[in-house]
């Protein structure tokens, strides 16, 4: 049974926290970078600040009888793959009637295939469920592999024809039956070892798949289904195509079905990787399956501080599920020092302050607050909480802020907060280069809207006269003759 997040009921567990034995996925876990090096990897509950166990892998991947329609699909994940799959078929095709040489240009494209399909098991049962980038190391280093599992069934061959074909039909069958129920496990330990004497001995293949157990017997069955599969297609669609093209869709499906068999016996390895001994690094399995979670690298185009950032908004969903607004406010104070750059924690930590009522908290915060807001126009939200902190002790913001706020008030008509906006501005920040358009704006709101002509001359006069030579300054003398 599946052990499932206490915070993400929906989602599957990763680790349990050995403290509180809450049960926890990547969207709440805490990861951390530390240790000798400073790059080992450190999974933490967000609650009680400890290491967090990890859970089994088969806790945390189906089984591969629940992945079979992913299994279909692997191939058309990768632009790449699929240009392989059908390239290599249209290789085939073309040197399809070309004697002996066509026969090397054909066997070429099945070796590169087949070798194709190996690096895909690999990836697979270390945990990469995307097909492996085509790139001259994955097609070309140890091509010796393909030549193994020729061999391999080479070997098998001569194995039949000088002995067991020697003795009562008996054993032939018995043969028959060993060889296709172990093939296999043959080339899993072909490919995880590298080892031909291995795969064409009894005692392993056979041993691995008495450790698989019934799962194995189950990819049996569904590789039968898949070996037999392109020769189903043929007859029932390929057949019925045009002619010159039913050799290119056979050789097709062929290079789809090898790729989704390797990929299949990949999945088995990897959910019985503790059965067969095989080592499955746990960063890289989360890094394929949860990429925002598993790494403290930024995205493309995203700072690391701003990834930081936003992976801090998982980190609080399980304390404030838990009621814990303290200790979120806690661990955004410890992980930011305030300094923060993303709106939407911004807003979380502003909402939590408000929520505690610490408001000399939320005071002191705020113009940092107000600065993402304003930047983000979010005109609503940065003139309620101008509102809620003006007048309060210790309360400003930078001059741009002020400047853009106090325009805002003048838009949706609060003349009276505008002009008071204006005046913040200018008293707060009296050496600003914003202070000139200030006196400007305020003294226009003051005669347009406030009917206050007399104020509004006496800034218009201070402003010709201090600032001289502003821009401004010709805009104003123009204006205060008018009115």
């Amino acid at each position: 049974m599946t052990d499932l997040c206490s915070y993400h009921p929906t989602q599957p567990a990763w680790w349990q926290c050995p403290n509180c034995v809450k049960f926890l996925c990547p969207k709440c876990i805490v990861h951390r970078k530390g240790g000798f090096t400073g790059n080992d990897d450190f999974f933490l509950c967000p609650k009680c600040n400890v290491p967090a166990t990890q859970l089994d892998t088969a806790n945390i991947i189906p089984p591969f009888w629940r992945r079979l329609h992913k299994c279909f699909a692997y191939p058309f994940s990768s632009v790449q793959s699929i240009g392989l799959i059908f390239g290599l078929a249209l290789l085939s095709t073309l040197f399809a009637e070309v004697g002996f040489l066509g026969l090397i240009f054909r066997i070429i494209p099945w070796a590169l295939m087949v070798k194709y399909a190996f690096e895909a098991l690999r990836a697979t049962a270390e945990g990469r469920f995307k097909p492996p980038p085509l790139t001259s190391q994955v097609l070309t280093d140890n091509l010796g592999i393909v030549f193994k599992q020729i061999a391999l069934f080479i070997a098998l061959g001569l194995l039949f024809v000088f002995f067991i074909a020697q003795l009562n039909p008996f054993f032939w069958i018995l043969f028959g039956v060993c060889v296709i129920i172990g093939l296999p496990a043959m080339i899993i330990i072909l490919a995880i070892n590298d080892d031909l004497g291995q795969a064409l001995n009894p005692v392993y293949f056979l041993g691995m798949a008495a450790r698989i157990g019934w799962g194995y017997l189950l990819l049996f069955f569904f590789l039968m289904l898949l070996y037999s599969a392109p020769s189903a297609l043929g007859y029932a669609v390929i057949r019925h195509m045009p002619e010159v093209t039913q050799l290119f869709f056979w050789l097709a499906a062929n290079n789809y079905y090898t790729l989704v068999t390797y990929h299949l016996m990949g999945c088995v390895i990897l959910q019985y990787h503790e059965r067969l001994s095989y080592p499955v690094d746990f960063g890289t399995l989360l890094a394929s399956v949860h990429p925002t979670a598993a790494r403290n690298d930024a995205p493309a185009g995203q700072t690391p501080a701003a990834a930081h950032e936003a992976g801090l908004l998982n980190d609080l969903a399980p304390l404030i599920q838990e009621g814990d607004l303290d200790g979120a406010i806690a661990l955004i104070r410890r992980e930011t020092d305030l300094k923060i750059n993303d709106l939407q924690l911004s807003e979380r930590y502003a909402n939590l302050l408000q929520m505690r009522h610490r408001d000399q908290e939320l005071v002191d915060y705020a113009p940092r607050h107000l600065d993402l807001l304003v930047k983000a126009g979010e005109k609503d939200k940065a003139m309620a909480l101008f509102e809620a902190c003006m007048g309060k002790q210790g309360f400003s913001a930078s001059a741009t802020t002020l400047f853009k706020i106090g325009s805002w008030f003048n838009e949706q008509g609060n003349a009276k907060l505008a002009v008071h906006t204006f005046n913040l501005l200018t008293k707060a920040h009296p050496q600003d280069a914003l202070i000139p358009k200030a006196y400007y704006r305020a003294a226009q709101i003051l005669h347009e809207k406030l009917m206050n002509t007399d104020r509004a001359k006496k800034i218009l006069t201070a402003l010709i006269s201090k600032y001289p030579d502003h821009e401004i300054a010709n805009f104003a003398k123009t204006y205060l003759k008018g009115i």
